[in-house]
């Protein structure tokens, strides 16, 4: 959590204090009836156990598979996914509320559903400072500015190009939702890792055998 208010003021400048507790207050009153699902789900983007980044690949090409395999266009693709969105926010919380015992919440589900919020308004804030920086870029120096946003527009409109619009969307939500388990685990570490336990298992060992033989030593 302090990783990130940092990186917030590093961005502009953050509200008081007594305002961010008014604005993780309110956004906790909002998420009420979905915070039976809102922490299994930041287990999931964070990665707290291995098998989570198999159910966010999984669930996302199974997605995509299916956008694939019916031949949607554009606008039926946002038409559906705006009327499942609108059904589970009308029929979830009355699911969630039916399906979960409020006497199972506890003081430590409490804390984290808190810190998922703070979370949640501190991303707010960098946004909006990121906005504000953007306005103030446009404001002093236009030059600036506009080269930067017509590079950066050609280079989306040449890979849109040459890639596929739907593989590209692909990878832009793989990569979106798997940002925050990136974040909260250290990249490098993940990678030697990974790439550790490829080599130990193209070998025909286990890494585990290994630590027990040297603790036998």
């Amino acid at each position: 959590m302090t990783k990130s208010v940092d990186t917030a003021r590093m961005m502009g400048d953050l509200p008081s204090q007594q305002n961010q507790e008014e604005m993780v207050t309110e956004l906790k009153m909002n998420l009420e009836g979905w915070r039976e699902v809102i922490l299994p789900l930041r287990s999931v983007l964070l990665w707290h156990n291995p098998w989570h980044v198999s159910i966010l690949l999984s669930s996302v090409t199974l997605m995509f598979l299916m956008i694939w395999w019916f031949d949607l266009t554009v606008v039926s693709s946002f038409a559906i996914v705006g009327a499942a969105v609108t059904l589970v926010d009308y029929v979830g919380p009355m699911v969630i509320k039916t399906l979960s015992d409020p006497s199972n919440w506890n003081s430590k589900k409490e804390k984290t559903f808190d810190d998922t919020c703070r979370s949640l308004v501190i991303l707010k804030i960098r946004a909006a400072n990121m906005i504000h920086w953007i306005n103030e870029l446009k404001a002093n120096q236009p030059l600036l500015y506009y080269v930067g946003t017509l590079s950066a527009l050609i280079v989306v409109a040449f890979f849109g190009q040459i890639i596929n619009n739907l593989l590209l969307t692909y990878l832009l939500v793989i990569f979106t939702l798997m940002l925050p388990g990136i974040w909260q685990n250290d990249p490098v570490k993940c990678g030697l890792v990974f790439i550790k336990s490829f080599v130990w298992k193209s070998c025909g060992k286990n890494p585990a055998d290994k630590k027990g033989k040297m603790k036998g030593n």
